[in-house]
């Protein structure tokens, strides 16, 4: 059995020295447009959600609700449970499963015909989806050597702005002339397409090759489970600084972002479809320079060490809130998408070293596993939260008779991007301990 096992790994899963840079890189694009299928469905309820909230007759804090939470319980009860499958399994196949589901839920809300219908539909993508992150992430990092993963994740989540862009210029064009019906029907198909691709195209790579003897040694012995998972963030913390740190600047993302079309409907008065053109335009480049450009920069950072990255990133946080306040604050709409627009590309350049920083602190045989922990993390309590957040900060706001809600919600939930880059300072300081305590012991 063993020796059949090994057989399989071996034909299956090529070498690095066989494998074609060619072929990795087909890799992260197939890896990239399974992603981007996912950014693309998570973004569209958001941009849809002024028609959502008329035909339904919605609160601000249920459209937070259907844009977030919903999505993500589910995410999170099926984050980690799908995490430590991909530890087990051939990941190409999981993956392309799990994008099937999500693009036919994400057809099927098409035809929803109330908010409960719609809420389930939401429950369903947020639990085939969150099986993605981690279980993409892991065959990058068997794909790369660590000076190199940066980039290649920076590319991959490159799709992030990227299905941002598309969900809200292409979603807004589609619904603005057809209805939002259309725009689930439309972002349902491609994924359903690509799954096929993936399923037949890409092998699943030998796990840990990139990876030390001694590492892999250090931990051949330890079971992969959630126990074991949380243990090893325990006895980690940096690892946890850098997901909470994740977890606040996505609170401050999904929470403005969610909410950007129905902020420049109501304070700006422009259509639907011109709230989609300006904020997709907004992110397409700068989200996409900012990504690439983070790669390098993560990469370059990783050769001088594992948290000069970090101690950056927390910098570039300190001014990526004051950024995203000014964009809300400013009373002209094309100067508010010119400061979204700076705003979106200093906020796409932390991609590659959180990322990169997250993979190689933890040991090979986790990565799957601490991959749907932080995704469960990032999602539950990042996009689950933070239009809930901004939703109800808007809903009170109002109560209270203030003038355009929408707008001082947004500039209190961006001040999440500071509490960020707290925890980045931290993740980095224990890093730097930690290799300092490395270094007095290797020279005793």
């Amino acid at each position: 059995m063993l020796q059949t096992k090994a057989m399989e790994q071996r034909v299956g899963s090529p070498s690095p020295s066989r494998q074609s840079n060619v072929y990795n890189y087909y890799v992260v694009i197939v890896l990239t447009l399974v992603y981007l299928c996912s950014s693309l469905d998570r973004m569209i309820v958001s941009t849809v959600a002024e028609p959502l909230k008329h035909e339904f007759s919605l609160s601000d804090t249920q459209l937070g609700v259907l844009t977030g939470l919903f999505f993500a319980i589910s995410f999170g009860v099926c984050g980690v449970p799908l995490g430590m499958l991909a530890d087990r399994v051939h990941r190409p196949r999981l993956l392309s499963a799990l994008l099937t589901v999500w693009s036919c839920l994400t057809f099927m809300s098409s035809f929803a015909q109330s908010y409960a219908m719609l809420a389930l539909a939401r429950i369903g993508v947020g639990a085939s989806e969150s099986g993605a992150s981690s279980t993409s992430m892991s065959i990058i990092s068997d794909l790369f050597p660590p000076e190199k993963r940066g980039l290649a994740l920076s590319f991959f989540y490159a799709s992030t702005p990227i299905g941002i862009s598309i969900g809200l210029a292409l979603g807004g064009y589609i619904a603005g002339h057809y209805g939002w019906r259309s725009v689930f029907m439309v972002a349902g198909i491609p994924g359903i397409l690509l799954a096929l691709l993936l399923l037949f195209t890409v092998r699943n790579p030998a796990r840990g090759q990139f990876d030390s003897g001694a590492e892999k040694q250090k931990h051949a012995g330890e079971p992969v489970t959630v126990g074991t998972g949380f243990r090893l963030l325990w006895k980690m913390p940096a690892l946890l600084m850098i997901m909470a740190a994740g977890v606040c600047l996505i609170v401050a993302q999904a929470g403005t972002h969610a909410f950007l079309t129905p902020f420049l409907m109501r304070v700006h008065h422009i259509t639907i479809a011109e709230a989609g053109f300006a904020t997709g335009l907004a992110q397409f480049i700068p989200g996409i320079t900012g990504v690439l450009l983070g790669g390098v920069l993560a990469d370059r950072m990783a050769r001088r060490s594992s948290y000069a990255g970090l101690f950056a990133v927390a910098g570039l946080m300190l001014v990526t809130g004051p950024s995203s306040m000014a964009a809300f604050l400013v009373n002209d709409w094309h100067h508010a998408m010119v400061l979204l627009a700076v705003h979106n590309f200093l906020l796409a350049l932390y991609y590659g070293t959180h990322f990169s920083s997250l993979l190689s602190l933890t040991p090979f045989r986790f990565r799957g596993t601490i991959g749907g922990i932080h995704a469960v993390a990032l999602t539950l309590m990042g996009y689950g939260v933070g239009p809930v957040v901004a939703g109800a900060a808007s809903d009170f706001f109002q109560n209270i008779g203030l003038e355009e809600p929408l707008r001082w919600a947004e500039v209190a939930v961006s001040g999440m991007f500071l509490v960020a880059a707290v925890f980045y300072l931290a993740a980095a300081t224990l890093v730097r301990r930690g290799k300092l305590a490395e270094a007095r012991r290797t020279l005793s």
